[in-house]
């Protein structure tokens, strides 16, 4: 997992869930534990995103839900997506027996809330843009909001500090769970992690969403002309590895050694903007791996 941005990287430790909203049809899978999030209705997908592609919701009752997942955060945390929107919605919710926060964006705000029971703890001073995408992050420390509109800091009034966790929840994309609450727009890029990113990642989000690249999309097969237990590094990587080892490298995302009989590289990326092509990957790492 790597988002090809210094600023960026240095939390990928400590993301929770990352959905790209490129699926064609069916659930959604986050990249980062391969959570999914179960459609309900007739959302439309493969519409034009910021990165790619993006799910649609119409008017009506569509959305998506994960189970409970204990591995939300507990405490800090930080989630951003794209948002174009029409009126004022629900855009997603975490919710569980209880207790509820929801993100509600409306014509002259932004509010992040619990509603199971009520308590606004940060609204903006500012609005997103109706018909059109915004970039909307917010983070949390100590129980402290701070909502990020657009790559900036928003202007917002702080209603409250908030010790509850997000742990054991279920994520709602698409809806409110308190009754028909329900987003009506696109949605692409939702991102959580367990710590409160900064203001200069955020930012790095926002300018260079476009580049960023993440999640297997290609899946490629070697044979590579060595024995598992030689020990191996991509150039320009810190990390070494040996066999049967987990390949991490500035242009892949993911790549595994089988176990036993003749060896099988493996090889899952996805080719964005300014990577180089599947190929070119492809002869490289032949390259580092003979020559290793």
């Amino acid at each position: 997992m790597a988002f090809g941005n210094a600023t960026l990287d240095a939390y990928n430790g400590n993301l929770v869930a990352l959905f790209k909203m490129d699926e064609a049809a069916g659930n959604l899978t986050d990249c980062v534990q391969g959570i999914v999030a179960t459609k309900s209705g007739s959302p439309t997908y493969r519409e034009t995103g910021v990165i790619d592609y993006a799910v649609r919701f119409p008017v009506g009752s569509h959305y998506f839900v994960t189970p409970e997942e204990a591995s939300f955060p507990s405490g800090d945390f930080t989630w951003s997506a794209w948002i174009k929107r029409s009126g004022q919605v629900r855009v997603f919710a975490f919710d569980a027996t209880g207790v509820e926060y929801s993100l509600t964006v409306a014509n002259a705000y932004v509010r992040w809330w619990r509603v199971e029971p009520a308590q606004i703890f940060a609204v903006t001073d500012g609005f997103l843009t109706d018909g059109a995408w915004d970039h909307l992050a917010l983070t949390r420390t100590a129980g402290s909001h701070q909502f990020y509109i657009n790559g900036a800091a928003a202007n917002m009034t702080v209603n409250g500090a908030d010790a509850t966790s997000l742990a054991n929840t279920a994520l709602y994309l698409g809806r409110a769970e308190d009754g028909d609450y329900y987003f009506v727009g696109d949605l692409d890029q939702l991102i959580l992690w367990n710590t409160a990113i900064s203001g200069a990642a955020i930012n790095a989000l926002y300018n260079a969403d476009a580049g960023l690249w993440y999640c297997p999309e290609v899946v490629e097969t070697l044979r590579p002309y060595c024995v598992p237990a030689r020990r191996y590094r991509w150039p320009g990587d810190a990390q070494v590895i040996g066999g049967p080892p987990l390949l991490r490298c500035p242009a892949l995302e993911w790549a595994r050694l089988a176990a036993g009989g003749a060896t099988t590289l493996h090889v899952r990326r996805t080719v964005s903007v300014g990577m180089p092509s599947n190929a070119d990957v492809l002869n490289r790492l032949r390259f580092a791996w003979d020559g290793a």
